[in-house]
């Protein structure tokens, strides 16, 4: 019996390229793993392998096999190197979904480094408690709030004490 203990780990593009079925096993049996990115990072010599009208069969099954972690970074390598393969239709929904969440991540990321960039051109200490907890946002509307309250407020704790009124 085949099982993942019997199958090896596939995780330089050079072995993807000589065996790519071999490969899309491997990212199959150990793709569970989240600590496996180098078999996903590995994965694009072993489809350009293989025949264009098999890769989103082929996507569609390693995605399903992927811990989450994995998935993205397949997300990721199926809107760059295989932008212009015709995916399934749920992988790409889940594509489209994730680089929604992506941007909307990007602008708090961006939203919360400003507040405390702020902060710190007016002068105003920022303890880790504070910073930590702006970093950790994600929420746009609380975000601008804060944004708000620190461009006037004497004190970063006082400006992540409230949230926006609903």
């Amino acid at each position: 019996m085949l099982g993942p203990d019997e199958t090896p780990w596939v995780t330089t593009a050079e072995e993807a390229a000589r065996s790519p079925e071999l490969a899309l096993l491997s990212a199959m049996a150990h793709g569970g793993d989240e600590h496996a990115a180098a078999l996903v990072d590995a994965l694009p010599s072993a489809l350009l392998k293989l025949p264009r009208e098999m890769l989103p069969g082929f996507l569609a099954m390693l995605y399903k096999a992927l811990a989450p972690a994995l998935r993205r970074q397949l997300e990721r390598l199926m809107t760059t190197t295989f932008a212009d393969v015709d995916l399934p239709p749920f992988i790409q929904k889940i594509i489209d979904v994730g680089l929604v969440r992506g941007k909307a991540e990007g602008r708090a990321i961006g939203r919360a480094e400003d507040i405390l960039a702020l902060l710190e051109i007016r002068g105003v200490a920022a303890p880790a408690s504070v910073r930590t907890q702006v970093m950790a946002c994600t929420d746009l509307p609380t975000l601008d709030h804060w944004f708000r309250r620190a461009a006037k407020l004497k004190s970063a704790a006082a400006v992540v004490r409230s949230r926006p009124k609903p």
